[in-house]
């Protein structure tokens, strides 16, 4: 019980520690490399220009923090340690914060050409973490709640840390003439997870005797091993002390997703639509449901303060907050849904070599919807260079500049793009920064409709 407790506690500061153990938004880029593999992530109907694509271990991440930046909240004090100065970002902080992260490791992926269908199947590990909080909560566990006499405030965060891995099978083809759709059955096989379910919490300090009270109702669910290191010593929430087995992998805790997509081509026109990542996850491998609900006399939260300033240890968190509240624990099954993802796009080929494209990109996670839009530029010389520009915006950001490019040499395909160039290798210094690498083995270019016309011997047709 003591150990889940302090799981918990630690967890209602996750906004004030998550991005040290942050890397690295949306993959808007990619979806323009029409042609290339990694593009049918973002809509399955895509289909690549060869024969046959392996996909070798590949990487994508992404971050985004509300209002400041990594550099803004963790400073090095004169022992060379990292440690947070929520001072200095209190007063950038908006009514509600999130951070959010997400980490894709694809470990392989094959795609085979069969007449005019492409079959496709892979599997991925991918790590979630989001923290919805809001601003008051920092306030009152850094300045205390004298500054909330006579006032109600909501202190509750919304969180969501989950890893999981997916196995897929699917495929694309053509139904009529310029009209593709694909999909993708997906079986997610869950390896740890830390989420809310209820998250209200409100204090209420009276102006007449000053006396504070907590109301709750606050369900935290977690599976899995999740493990906290401390702000002064490499702080991050590790999944198994970051080592996945196989027994993780084939764990009891399974779903199944599933990615849709249609493109419809018209002379120099194309248009798209996905849905990716609709499905859910059941946990059922040990779970542990964290209840604090009920009315509790507030005694003040310094204990955390000094925790994350690295003067009180988590066992210590644990055992001083365990005595103010009432926690129960439960065994409950529990279900997390997947972040949908859904891109809408047209895009404009204005020669062989140049496209132009627009597209609107929406996440619906934790009952919010976030939107970016965007606008691309492609260029491509040959089959062995295709490379683009991307600008977007969203809530966070007004101008974000990403670049992408394809490089093939023999059989060999490196993919590289970013949405935010700047800070693509600056995250610190940013509010949103994403990334991803990847490498093909290709073969059986597949030639262009115009080409293929001027082709006598059908035998010819794959080169």
């Amino acid at each position: 019980m003591q150990t889940t407790f302090r799981r918990f506690l630690v967890s209602l500061g996750f906004s004030l520690c998550l991005t040290a153990s942050l890397l690295a938004q949306q993959d808007l880029g990619i979806h323009f490399m029409q042609g290339v593999w990694q593009s049918s992530f973002t809509n399955p109907a895509f289909k690549p220009d060869q024969k046959v694509v392996l996909m070798l271990p590949g990487f994508y991440n992404q971050l985004r923090l509300d209002n400041f930046t990594y550099n803004d909240l963790i400073r090095t004090n004169a022992q060379g340690d990292n440690t947070i100065d929520l001072n200095n970002v209190i007063d950038k902080m908006g009514p509600q914060n999130i951070i959010r992260n997400q980490t894709d490791v694809h470990s392989f992926a094959m795609s085979i050409k069969i007449n005019k269908f492409f079959l496709q199947l892979g599997h991925d590990f991918h790590l979630n973490a989001y923290l919805d909080y809001p601003k008051e909560l920092a306030e009152l566990v850094w300045n205390g709640n004298a500054q909330f006499i006579g006032q109600e405030i909501g202190i509750g965060p919304d969180i969501a840390l989950q890893g999981y891995s997916s196995f897929y099978l699917g495929g694309s083809g053509e139904i009529a003439p310029g009209i593709r759709v694909g999909g993708r059955f997906k079986v997610l096989l869950g390896i740890a997870d830390l989420s809310t379910q209820s998250r209200s919490i409100s204090l209420n300090t009276s102006d007449d005797i000053y006396q504070s009270r907590i109301q709750a109702d606050y369900i935290l669910n977690s599976t899995g091993g999740i493990t906290y290191n401390g702000i002064n010593s490499d702080t991050g929430f590790d999944f198994n002390d970051g080592k996945v087995e196989v027994k993780d992998i084939f764990s009891s805790n399974y779903g199944i997703g599933v990615d849709l997509g249609v493109q419809a081509s018209f002379e120099k026109w194309s248009f798209a639509a996905s849905a990716i990542d609709l499905g859910a996850i059941t946990w059922r491998d040990d779970p542990s449901n964290l209840k604090l609900q009920g009315d509790f006399e507030y005694e003040g939260l310094d204990v955390i303060k000094d925790a994350l300033l690295g003067d009180v240890s988590v066992g210590a968190l644990g055992d001083s907050l365990e005595a103010a509240f009432e926690v129960v624990e439960t065994n409950r099954i529990y279900t997390s849904s997947l972040p949908n993802k859904f891109y809408l796009s047209s895009t404009y080929n204005l020669t062989n070599t140049w496209s132009f494209g627009a597209l609107i990109y929406l996440e619906n996670y934790r009952e919010k919807v976030h939107s970016t839009f965007g606008l691309s530029a492609q260029g491509r010389v040959s089959n062995f260079l295709n490379f683009g520009a991307m600008y977007s915006f969203n809530e966070e950001e007004p101008f974000r500049l990403g670049f992408n490019i394809g490089l093939r040499g023999g059989p060999f395909q490196l993919i590289l793009a970013t949405d935010n160039l700047i800070t693509a290798f600056q995250f610190e210094e940013s509010n949103t920064a994403n990334f991803r690498f990847g490498l093909n083995i290709v073969a059986g270019q597949i030639l262009k409709k115009k080409e293929a016309r001027n082709v006598v011997d059908p035998n010819e047709f794959f080169r």
